[in-house]
């Protein structure tokens, strides 16, 4: 049995991917509560990442990265784009946990929980050579620290 996961932001259609951003397009700072709660966790966990990491994971708003996922695995040499769960420690994934669960639904925080930490841990230890745990990638789009277009993908 094998688990899956891609969440993914969709922020903004195609061809606004294809026009050149301008200061017109990023959207107002909003107030509402649960955007500043979600806001304020991806802040945290961006101020968990080293300036290495952090470049490693930001792309612009509206690259083509926050539409070309996949929903297989990663391939032990690919790059997904954006910075595995293995590059991070236990502190930088705490944050970016607390980003899913502000973001998720009680169940949908559920579930993502268990496939990426008990369910990839029985996996790898089946199959460590087809298998290969932690193959998660996390993308950011955008910085909610300047402005309210902003997004983030879980993908693996």
């Amino acid at each position: 049995m094998a688990c899956i996961i891609a969440l993914t932001i969709t922020i903004l259609d195609a061809q606004t991917v294809e026009k050149e951003k301008t200061t017109e397009d990023i959207a107002e700072i909003s107030t509402k509560p649960s955007i500043v709660a979600l806001a304020n966790a991806m802040k945290n966990f961006r101020a968990s990442l080293d300036s290495e990491l952090l470049a490693d994971a930001f792309f612009p708003l509206g690259h083509k990265e926050s539409y070309s996922w996949t929903n297989t695995p990663a391939g032990r040499n690919d790059d997904r784009g954006g910075i595995g769960f293995d590059a991070l420690s236990i502190d930088q994934l705490t944050h970016f946990y607390e980003v899913l669960n502000v973001f998720l639904s009680d169940d949908g925080y559920t579930k993502v929980s268990l496939i990426t930490k008990e369910t990839e841990a029985h996996i790898s230890n089946i199959s460590r050579s087809f298998w290969a745990s932690n193959r998660y990638y996390i993308a950011l789009f955008g910085n909610p620290e300047t402005d309210g277009s902003w997004g983030f993908q879980l993908d693996g």
